[in-house]
């Protein structure tokens, strides 16, 4: 699917759920490492991170940066996490359940009540 050109810097709200809303992550430890991929992504892409939320089967991430920026680091971190999952769950085949989805959040308001969203989603689950 190609994605809409949005060349000035914006926020953005990230999310990806795993393949067949399957689990992402199964042991702290996944937690750590995609936390450890977060950060890389976002050094090489730079694109900074204002908020996120990980849950079970799928993760948040609220970024700021051009398109460019974001794809850099969102390719990045899906690529680098699937690897560790698939190699440390002895798994094959996809591990998330398509691509990531971004909307950028075009007002401040807009932005507040998203990272309300992200911050209050696991309260909710």
């Amino acid at each position: 699917m190609r994605r809409n050109q949005h060349p000035a810097v914006r926020t953005w709200h990230v999310f990806a759920r795993g393949a067949r809303r399957l689990a992402l992550f199964y042991e702290e430890e996944d937690f750590r490492h995609f936390l450890m991929f977060v950060q890389e992504a976002l050094i090489l892409s730079g694109c900074a991170l204002f908020g996120y939320v990980l849950m079970g089967n799928h993760y948040h991430l609220i970024l700021r940066g051009s398109q460019a920026q974001l794809t850099r680091c969102m390719q990045r971190l899906n690529y680098r996490y699937a690897l560790f999952h698939n190699d440390k769950h002895r798994m094959g085949g996809h591990v998330f359940d398509g691509p990531y989805q971004a909307y950028p959040q075009r007002t401040l308001m807009w932005l507040l009540w998203r990272l309300a969203y992200v911050f209050l989603n696991p309260v909710m689950a």
